[in-house]
């Protein structure tokens, strides 16, 4: 048996014994212990970054803009029907009968009645401001209807009907594209063809070619034809002419953006 053992003595000394050796000994455990905990977190980092360069791979990105034409197969007009009257009931009460009348005549062009949206109506009262304060003179109810057109030879013959059937405004014909698919496909082939060739210069330029794609976006636009209509109490009669329409083409451009792997 060791002899410090025998006497009951620590292999450590105590504090008392050795204050300078405990010390130590102290420091050294709490070193020890960051050191591991840094030795950790550093492997652990290293982990999480194998396979991977320290350097970005470099990429090339190229954005262009391809453009189509089609003709527009839809079209939407907004069509109001106003009254003034002193009593707001009657005047109410005239817009809804008009609405009706424009509405039939509407169905009976062919329209479906399932193309016919209520799009607005109010009943508002009327003041004379001339004097002081001002007098409650009347009100004036409004109602409007937006109608979806998807035959093209009738909208003439539907802004005709509007003021032959109570419409004191018909404004707002928008032409749309019912089914954009084929020309957005159009204006990406357009696009993509654009985007290729540049990706291809620049790479050769960088003394490079082009790789893989690693990402993709597009976002599209064009412009809609519209026709903005007022109608004067002088064109409200039996002997308007229905307006000359031209539908046009819609040109629709899509915008995309694709980036590129970058190769040495």
């Amino acid at each position: 048996m060791a002899s410090w053992e025998k006497d009951g003595s620590s292999f450590w000394p105590s504090w008392h014994e050795n204050k300078l050796f405990t010390v130590l000994l102290a420091i050294l455990i709490v070193y020890s212990t960051v050191w591991v905990g840094a030795e950790i977190k550093k492997t652990m980092r290293e982990y999480s970054h194998v396979g991977v360069s320290d350097l970005s791979a470099p990429t090339i990105v190229v954005s262009a803009t391809g453009k189509a034409s089609a003709v527009p197969d839809i079209a939407t007009v907004d069509m109001t029907v106003s009254e003034t009257n002193a009593s707001g009931t009657t005047a109410q009460s005239d817009v809804s009968k008009k609405m009706k009348t424009l509405q039939d005549a509407i169905l009976a062009l062919g329209i479906p009645a399932a193309d016919l949206k209520t799009s607005s109506f109010s009943l508002s009262p009327v003041y004379d401001y001339d004097v002081s304060p001002a007098v409650l003179t009347g009100y004036e109810s409004s109602e409007s209807l937006t109608v979806k057109i998807r035959n093209a030879d009738l909208v003439s013959s539907i802004l005709d009907a509007g003021p032959k059937n109570g419409a004191t405004n018909v404004s707002d014909l928008r032409y749309d594209i019912d089914d954009t698919s084929v020309v957005n496909q159009e204006a990406r082939v357009d696009a993509m063809a654009k985007v290729q060739t540049d990706a291809a210069n620049i790479a050769k330029a960088m003394g490079g070619r082009v790789g893989r794609v690693v990402s993709y976006s597009e976002s599209t636009g064009g412009s809609v034809p519209i026709y903005y209509g007022m109608l004067s109490e002088s064109t409200k009669s039996a002997d308007t002419v229905a307006p000359p329409i031209q539908t046009g083409t819609q040109d629709v451009e899509l915008t995309v953006t694709v980036t590129y792997s970058f190769v040495q």
